[in-house]
């Protein structure tokens, strides 16, 4: 099949460039391990001025939910009741504070009091953002582009028993899952395919909270750790399945919102009606104990921690957090008693609120709600207040009250806070020294070097190995793939009709292929037609894995190929390389859709830093495999022998071929070599630079060459 320039030229064009990636990034409510630390170093140690220096500031609307930052950007929602009601989503440029993309979507708020906005953060994972508003609107985006690739109205599809205050729990993220804390009847946790949106299992009567859940480890397992409106439990994060419960039955109306907090093998609960509780994990079991709980009613002196919105930490032996009254306290982790209070932090005040997030080094980072910024030590001994400045204004959707509070959470990544109230976005560098730029990526190069189609034709081999050598001399990380025909299956195309011409030259091919030292074959439709055992016992030489997760085989006369490879780098970074072919119909030999196991095996993308597809599906399924699933990074193929000049981008995913020769049988001197080369270029571990191209390889050159295709398919 033949491709012309005008046809590739439908298809977007190469060098795809995403923004950096940073190397501290706060991806979710909480930061990275959704704990509330911030694990940076090289921070200013006082405030120099009043008011923090802004970097750049942006206007927004009304909301609660705090900024998330990944990949060089910044995600916050917001609200806007005129013209008519809206909830939206926003993307930002981290470093300059750009607008990159923002979604919007009609949002009714008629039963849902303190109207400002959505309340849940935006959770980045794998090039996906995932927002979850006040009335249950779940979307799932292409995080560079904000492109909707799936959402869900889980109001009304599970009939949402709301919250006075909304839906306010952030998604929490396990393996392929995205899990969300909602109140549907039966079903107040809900699990979705993070890629297509499928619903995986729906748990529990309860009623909603507000408390965002949490996954941990227990006795060796993966549990998912969620405070409803009846009772904490502990569940299963593959299935729901209930482990262990412990009630905590509400009083006047639900009221947590606080995270759990894990410390060890305790877990930390507090709301503002009944205190504080302490539970303890079992270490070679799935349960818990009661520890303690500490409220005021219970105490002479009234002495406890009710949090409201802000949620605790445990430092060591101690437990450090603000009260609903915006009272700072400090509790012995053992019996729940309390050290000290201070009521400095912020002014007292009902539902005064200060958010705890505790540094790399031995300080704390505190905002409070009249917007300032504290650095301060929580000790035994007391609150130690080293510096504040104010970073913003507080505004009164938020609260009509007091001239308003900043409520929302602050993000902290690269060195600088990202923090919002119901009018702007601001950015401010909080690095020592005042560097004012992000911290600078580590680049790592990879080179996927890839031929295809060779129907018994591996000719000018001085000329290919003399430019697989000079590219392995300029490169750390160069791979050598194959998409497939290395034989030819045509007896009829065979220079010599005998079976010993077959066996002499797949064998000669595997041997070559050995030589040169590729690293993955995915097999051709020309070697899954198997010619008698003559097939198997070429293939069987080879020194690489040979793949094709879509191809099932029931016949010893040829091996089972592998679904994928991990490949590592010098550096410990990891490419997952996966099989895909086309077969022709023979005994033994079952082909599956392409596109149903690549997104079986999407989770890869998320478990290594580049994920190719190797194929042998021909140009026009491979473009249609990268439209389907963008997971991939860069898919390099055959079949087709389709020679693109340079590499060409659909849906954000690398598509690469190099021609091949016709498959008319044995070497031919006159016909050039052709060799791809693939360039991925990462920072901190995220690919943000992708390009291709091809060299036509010859005794005398190894030039590039010029654009067209070649060949007629196979």
């Amino acid at each position: 099949m033949n491709f012309n320039r005008a046809a590739l030229a439908l298809v977007f064009c190469l060098n795809w460039l995403v923004p950096r990636s940073p190397a501290h990034e706060w991806p979710q409510w909480r930061g990275p391990s959704r704990d509330g630390v911030w694990a940076e170093a090289g921070l200013i140690e006082r405030f120099d001025t009043p008011e923090v220096p802004i970097k750049w500031r942006v206007p927004i609307s009304a909301g609660y939910s705090g900024p998330t930052v990944a990949e060089g950007r910044v995600y916050v929602s917001d609200r806007v009741t005129e013209p008519e009601e809206i909830e939206r989503v926003h993307c930002f440029d981290a470093a300059t504070g750009e607008k990159l993309w923002s979604h919007s979507y009609p949002c009714r708020y008629d039963d849902i009091g303190y109207k400002a906005g959505p309340r849940a953060s935006v959770l980045v994972d794998g090039g996906r953002a995932y927002s979850l508003g006040s009335a249950g609107h779940l979307f799932c985006f292409r995080a560079a582009t904000g492109e909707v690739l799936w959402s869900r109205d889980l109001r009304t599809e599970y009939r949402i028993r709301m919250p006075i205050w909304g839906i306010a729990a952030a998604p929490v993220i396990e393996g392929d899952l995205v899990i969300v804390h909602i109140g549907g009847e039966d079903a107040c946790i809900v699990a979705f395919d993070k890629r297509t949106g499928e619903e995986q299992w729906a748990a529990l009567p309860d009623g909603a909270s507000y408390s965002a859940p949490i996954v941990i480890d227990q006795a060796g397992r993966r549990v998912l750790v969620c405070w409803t409106a009846e009772r904490v439990v502990g569940l299963d994060p593959q299935s729901g399945q209930l482990h262990w419960e412990h009630p905590t039955p509400w009083e006047r109306w639900p009221i947590a919102i606080a995270t759990p907090v894990l410390h060890g093998d305790l877990l930390l609960f507090s709301d503002a009606h009944k205190g504080t509780l302490l539970l303890r994990l079992a270490r070679d079991e799935l349960s818990v104990e009661k520890l303690w709980r500490r409220r005021r009613e219970d105490l002479p002196d009234g002495a406890a921690l009710h949090c409201l919105i802000s949620t605790p930490l445990i430092d060591g032996d101690y437990i450090y957090g603000a009260d609903g009254d915006g009272v700072l306290r400090c509790l012995r982790v053992d019996t729940g008693e309390q050290l000290w209070e201070d009521r400095t932090a912020v002014p007292e005040g009902r539902w005064a609120t200060i958010h705890l997030i505790r540094g790399a080094d031995d300080r704390t980072w505190l905002f409070n709600e009249r917007g300032e910024l504290i650095i301060a030590r929580l000790t035994p001994e007391g609150f130690d207040e080293i510096s504040r400045a104010k970073l913003l204004d507080p505004t009164t959707e938020q609260l009509r009250r007091r001239d308003g509070v900043t409520w929302s959470h602050p993000a902290f990544a690269h060195r600088h806070v990202f923090a919002r109230n119901d009018k702007e976005l601001v950015c401010a560098d909080l690095s020592a020294g005042g560097a004012a730029a992000l911290a600078e990526p580590v680049r790592t190069k990879i080179v996927l070097l890839h031929d295809n189609d060779m129907h018994f034709n591996f000719n000018h081999r001085e000329a290919f190995g003399a430019k697989i050598d000079e590219v392995r001399s300029r490169y750390d990380n160069v791979f050598l793939l194959n998409a497939g025909d290395v034989f030819v299956r045509h007896q009829a195309r065979w220079n010599d009709p005998r079976p010993e011409y077959y066996a002499e030259q797949s064998k000669a091919m595997i041997a070559a292929m050995n030589a040169f030292s590729y690293d993955a074959m995915t097999l051709g439709n020309h070697e899954l037609y198997y010619i008698d055992d003559l097939t198997r016992a070429a293939l069987d030489q080879a020194r690489f894995p040979l793949l094709a997760a879509n191809i099932e085989v029931t016949t010893d006369r040829l091996p089972q190929p592998e679904p994928y490879i991990i490949l590592e780098t010098a550096g410990g970074m990891t490419v997952a390389v996966l099989g895909l072919a086309v077969a022709n119909a023979k005994e033994g030999v079952r082909r599956l859709d392409p596109e149903a196991v690549a997104r079986r095996y999407e989770h890869l993308a998320d478990e290594h830093h580049v994920f190719v597809g190797l194929t042998h599906l021909g140009f026009r399924t491979d473009s249609r495999l990268a439209a389907a699933v963008g997971s991939f990074d860069v898919i390099i193929g055959g079949h087709s022998h389709t020679l693109l000049e340079e590499a060409v981008l659909v849906n954000g995913v690398l598509v690469a071929q190099a021609a091949g020769t016709p498959s008319g049988g044995g070497v031919e001197p006159d016909r050039p070599k052709y060799l791809g080369k693939v360039v991925l270029v990462l920072e901190d571990g995220k690919v943000v630079e992708k390009r291709g191209r091809v060299y036509t390889l010859t005794a005398e050159t190894a030039e590039p060459v010029e654009a067209g295709a070649v060949g007629a398919g196979s």
